[in-house]
Parts: structure tokens; C-alpha cells; sequence
């Protein structure tokens, strides 16, 4: 029957496999293979609490590296995201030379990077690292240097999470590792570093994404006519993108020029909704104008928590430029509880001038504590000497 049944999965075919298996453990309810391979077929059918029954019953008879793995990616789809991190780096614990174990893991990379990315969300930043250390230990097949990297910058430490991006970067210069590394160094302020890696990016960048980034970094370095002219040029590429002109707006903003901000609000604001142009960029460019007819009921339909921080920004300086501050605090507490880490770009956004004072002072300098707090509890955890 065991013979029979493996022959099944690996032909995929997973029912004929249960069956075989569910008879096996009827004649031997000890057959620890039996029930690690049951457990596996009803994780190929997708019956996932079923796959976490057999599988941890095997586990019962002798815990090996395979049963915590699939447990692991059967607890993903189920969505107990920390479970599945825990259980991954069990099963490491356990044997991580085990060559089944690795090949799993392996064919399993699309399933972690989710799982990477849901640990985030959950603020699970630390075990994140983890779970991505472990494997990357012994995956030599794929890279696991950006995961790490973001799960670092969602952490806060960005000096960590430029070391791993420099490393993903290393392995494979593609356009994405580009980017991500060069965002990594502008975090730390070191600009030039970050434009030599845009240089390097070929011109014919088919998303034109080239121009943008160099005219965010420019407005970091408060080099602001030479960003217009990187938004100007990014314009020219994508002339139906209004983020260009909002961007661009700023920038004049920024540089002391309400003139031709205005002229590029008012473009904006005078382009109807479409694809390209959300309501709430609409009343954000209008309310730079002037305007606020309907603001309300647009603001509605944006405050749920689930948006972005890139959207829950716009809200709050839609609020802010409205004069409505206890809204505008509101939504500025809910952003830095969602792990809100961008201090900087907080603190130099025209549109909050109204929000500052000791109120709002004080509130981005207890998050930012919070913060390098926690990046100093996880280094000292994972490394007891370091005093850094």
C-alpha cells in the first residue's frame, strides 16, 4: 500500500494516494510514513486542516524536518502566518542538512516570499528575519538577501537592510535589485551612492521609473530645480501619469515657487478621474486651489486602514491642509502604530506645516524611540555582545 501510494503522489494523483495511505493506517495505526505521506496528499488537495492533523500525528511517532515543512506551508494557506515562520525554523532545528527538507523549501520559494511579505504585515519583522536566515543557510538555489533586506527596513534598520540588499544586488543586478538597492542607500542619506546605482540602470528603463527616482533623491538632498527637471523629464515619458505633476508640484513647493505648484494642482485638478487619476489625488490638487467641495464624502471612502501608506498620506494631508487637526492627528497615530517608519519625509511635507508643534513633536519622537528600540533589543537577541 506504501509503495503503491508513493507511486500516486508522484504522479499527482493525490486521492488515489489518501486512499491508499487511509487504508495502510487502518492495518498499522503505527506506520509513521503513512501518516506523513496521508498528510502530504490532503496538503496537495488543498484539505490543509487535515494535511496539520496527519502531519503532526506523525510527528507524535518521530518530528522530522519534512512534516514541520509541510505543516508550515499548509498553515501559510491557512493564513497562521507565525505558525508557519515558528515551524519552518523547527524543522531547520531539527535536521538542516536534510536533502528532502531542502528541496522542499526550494520548490517552495513563491509560498515563503508570501509568507515573508504576510509576516511583515503582521509587524512580525523579527521573526521574518529569522525564518529567512534559516533557510538561506542552506537554500543555495535561490536568494534570500532581499527578503531579508525588507523584512530590515520594515524593522528599521536600514543598515542592515542596505547589507543584504548590497548582497541581492551583488548576486543579480536586475533592475529590480537596482532600484531596491539604490532606496536603501538614500535612506541612509548616502545619495551619491544610490544615484551611481541609478547611472548604472539602463537608459532604455521601460518603465521610465529612472527619472522619478532621481528626482526623489534630488528632493531628499534638497537639490530641488535639478528634481523638477528629472519630473519634468518623467512627465515628457508619461504625460497621462498626474503623479508626475503632483510629485512635480511638490517640488516647486518645496523650492519656494507656489506658482508653478499651483499651475501643476491645477492640471491636476482640472483632468477628469480615470485610471491614472484618483479622487483623492483630485482633492488633494484641489484643495492646494482652494477647493473642497465634496471633500468629506471623497475622505470617506479612503479612511480605511487597509489603504496603503502611501494613500493614508494623502488622507492625512488632505485633513491637514483642511485645517481639521484632530482628524489629521488621528490618522497620524493610526499611520505610526502600522509601523509608519518614515519619519523624515513626515516631517518635511509642506502639506503638515499646520500640524507642527510640540503635539506632533512629540509624537513622531516616541515612535522613532519605540523604534530604535526595538532594532536594539532583536540586534542585542541575536547578537548578546553587540553593544552597537
Amino acid at each position: 500500500r506504501n509503495a503503491r501510494g508513493s507511486f500516486y503522489l508522484k504522479l499527482e494523483e493525490y486521492e488515489l494516494a489518501k486512499q491508499d495511505f487511509t487504508h495502510a493506517i487502518q492495518i498499522n495505526d503505527n506506520d509513521t510514513t503513512s501518516y506523513t505521506m496521508l498528510g502530504i496528499a490532503h496538503h496537495k488537495l488543498e484539505e490543509h486542516q487535515l494535511a496539520i492533523q496527519y502531519l503532526s500525528q506523525a510527528n507524535d511517532f518521530m518530528p522530522t524536518s519534512v512534516n514541520y515543512i509541510f505543516i508550515a506551508m499548509s498553515e501559510l494557506h491557512l493564513k497562521e502566518y507565525i505558525d508557519a515562520a515558528n515551524h519552518i525554523i523547527q524543522a531547520l532545528q531539527i535536521d538542516p542538512l536534510d536533502p528532502t527538507a531542502i528541496t522542499i523549501l526550494q520548490d517552495y520559494y513563491s509560498d515563503i516570499n508570501h509568507l515573508n511579505a504576510s509576516l511583515c504585515i503582521q509587524k512580525q519583522f523579527e521573526l521574518a528575519i529569522d525564518m529567512d536566515l534559516a533557510i538561506a543557510a542552506v537554500d543555495d538555489k535561490n536568494d534570500y538577501n532581499m527578503l531579508i533586506s525588507n523584512a530590515y527596513w520594515y524593522l528599521g534598520d536600514w543598515e542592515n537592510a542596505l547589507a543584504y540588499a548590497k548582497n541581492a544586488y551583488a548576486i543579480n543586478p536586475d533592475r529590480p535589485n537596482a532600484y531596491e538597492t539604490l532606496h536603501r542607500y538614500a535612506d541612509l542619506h548616502l545619495f551619491d551612492e544610490a544615484l551611481i546605482i541609478l547611472n548604472d540602470i539602463a537608459t532604455n528603463d521601460t518603465h521610465n521609473l529612472l527619472h522619478s527616482t532621481r528626482g526623489d533623491i534630488y528632493c531628499r538632498m534638497k537639490d530641488y530645480p535639478r528634481a523638477i527637471e528629472e519630473y519634468t523629464t518623467y512627465i515628457q515619458y508619461h504625460p497621462n501619469d498626474k503623479e508626475g505633476y503632483l510629485l512635480r508640484a511638490y517640488a516647486h513647493l518645496l523650492n519656494n515657487d507656489t506658482i508653478q505648484a499651483k499651475k501643476d494642482f491645477q492640471y491636476i485638478y482640472d483632468r477628469p478621474t480615470d485610471f491614472y487619476l484618483s479622487s483623492l489625488t483630485k482633492l488633494l490638487a484641489g484643495l492646494h486651489l482652494g477647493e473642497q467641495e465634496g471633500a468629506e464624502e471623497i475622505l470617506q471612502e479612503y479612511l480605511n486602514p487597509d489603504f496603503v501608506w502611501h494613500t493614508r498620506h494623502l488622507v492625512l494631508r488632505c485633513y491637514a491642509l483642511l485645517g481639521q487637526t484632530e482628524k489629521a492627528f488621528t490618522l497620524l497615530e493610526e499611520l505610526l502604530q502600522d509601523n509608519y517608519i518614515l519619519f523624515e519625509k513626515l516631517r518635511q511635507d509642506p502639506d503638515l506645516v499646520s500640524l507642527h508643534g510640540e503635539r506632533f513633536d512629540s509624537l513622531l519622537n516616541t515612535y522613532e524611540t519605540q523604534m530604535h528600540n526595538r532594532i536594539q533589543a532583536y540586534r542585542n537577541k541575536s547578537c548578546p555582545n553587540n553593544t552597537k
